[in-house]
């Protein structure tokens, strides 16, 4: 399971794979280190991360 990956679509994809092999490999520790913090983090911690990301996308659409 990972976190970030599922939030890339066809065109991020289609980046992703044109980046560097250093930002790719960020990106992929990145993901699986937040990943693993989530899951050990537990419901508690996956709630966090999707309250913070609710937050930014509300906010977002009440500035446009």
């Amino acid at each position: 399971m990972r976190t970030l990956w599922p939030f890339l679509d066809a065109q991020a994809i289609s980046i992703f794979k044109s980046a560097s092999a250093g930002q790719r490999n960020t990106f992929i520790v990145l993901d699986v280190v937040l990943s693993a913090a989530l899951m050990t983090g537990g419901t508690n911690g996956i709630h966090s991360v999707v309250n913070a990301f609710t937050r930014f996308f509300d906010t977002t659409a009440q500035k446009t």
